[in-house]
């Protein structure tokens, strides 16, 4: 997915959902920061220890929070977002990396406040699993005043992974 995400080395980054933190410490050295977030307590701690062990401590703040409520007004030219997409009840921290009673539901609510912290066309690029609902998540997307400008898939073994970059048009 890194390889084909879209980055200039002026831009701040949000990694929002950054479980281990791999996408920020692999984008670090590509742009001039990150910010790494995660509802999970577990996860926030895992990418820490990794922004440490890399040497990265200067260029990703890591937070936990439950989207964008630990980030003042901060303003990022992209927003990368690893969604839960399989819809269940997750039954501990873990699952809730994959699992949500509604993963449409929680797209809509990452959406409504994303634009808040974009710079003016800014991007958000979303990972989405065909196992769940992607041209619903597209069509949420647009309707929110996002536009798709690019699609890749990549086919694993058990599923194809959807990378979409959407832009604000406002």
């Amino acid at each position: 997915m890194v390889e084909n995400m879209v980055f200039k080395p002026d831009w701040s980054v949000l990694d929002m959902g950054t479980g281990s933190g791999y996408i920020a410490v692999q984008i670090a050295d590509k742009v001039r920061n990150v910010v790494a977030v995660d509802i999970n307590h577990i996860a926030v701690r895992c990418c820490r220890l990794n922004v440490n062990l890399n040497g990265l401590k200067d260029k990703i703040k890591v937070y936990q929070s439950e989207f964008f409520s630990a980030l003042k007004n901060e303003k990022f030219n992209t927003i990368i977002f690893n969604p839960p997409y399989l819809r269940g009840e997750p039954k501990n921290l873990i699952q809730q990396a994959w699992l949500n009673s509604s993963p449409e539901n929680l797209i809509s609510r990452f959406v409504k406040d994303a634009k808040k912290y974009l710079f003016k066309k800014g991007y958000i690029q979303i990972a989405y699993s065909n196992l769940s609902k992607v041209n619903l998540v597209k069509k949420i997307f647009e309707r929110s005043g996002f536009k798709l400008i690019w699609e890749k898939q990549r086919k694993l073994l058990w599923e194809t992974l959807n990378l979409l970059i959407f832009q604000c048009e406002t």
